[in-house]
C-alpha cells in the first residue's frame, strides 16, 4: 500500500462516517446524510494516464484509463471533489453505461446496478492543495488551503 493512501484501518473518523463510508459504501448517500440538498456535477471525463500513485494502489499495469472529476456541492459551496479511475478494460466493457452518467452518481447508477462489478474499498488521501488541484486539473486559484 502507498504510505499517501488511507483505508479504513488507517483512517480516524467519527463511528457514524466510518459506518456510511465502509459499510455502507455509498459516498452520495454518506454526504445527503450529513449534508441535505447536496447536488453532484461532473466536472470534467477523459481518456487519460493515471499517477504512479493510483497505478500502484490499483495494482493495474496499464496507466492508460477513464478518468472522472466530480464534485458534491450545496449552495455553491463545494464539499467534496472526487476523482474516479476507471481501468480501460472495466470503461470500455461499459462505455454506453459510463457515457451516460453526466451528473449522476457512478455508485447509485451504475456499480450498485451490476452484480458482477466488485466496488473496491473507499480509499482518502490529505494531500497538498498543489496535488489536488492537479489531480483534478483544476485552475490554480481554485483551491487556497488544503
Amino acid at each position: 500500500m502507498i504510505n499517501t493512501w488511507k483505508t479504513k484501518q488507517d483512517l480516524e473518523l467519527d463511528p457514524n462516517l466510518e459506518y456510511w463510508l465502509f459499510s455502507v459504501k455509498r459516498l452520495g448517500s454518506t454526504l445527503a446524510h450529513y449534508a441535505p440538498f447536496l447536488e453532484l456535477s461532473c466536472i470534467n471525463e477523459y481518456d487519460g494516464k493515471i499517477d504512479d500513485d493510483e497505478l500502484l494502489l490499483l495494482n493495474q499495469h496499464d496507466k492508460n484509463c477513464r478518468i472522472r472529476l466530480i464534485k458534491h456541492h450545496r449552495n455553491n459551496e463545494v464539499l467534496v471533489f472526487g476523482r474516479t479511475v476507471i481501468p480501460k478494460e472495466t470503461y470500455l466493457s461499459y462505455q454506453n453505461l459510463f457515457d451516460t452518467l453526466g451528473n449522476n452518481s457512478i455508485g447509485e447508477h451504475f456499480l450498485l446496478r451490476e452484480s458482477n462489478i466488485k466496488r473496491s474499498d473507499f480509499y482518502a488521501w490529505y494531500c497538498p492543495a498543489d496535488i489536488v488541484k492537479h489531480k483534478l486539473q483544476l485552475p490554480t486559484n481554485t483551491i487556497d488551503t488544503p
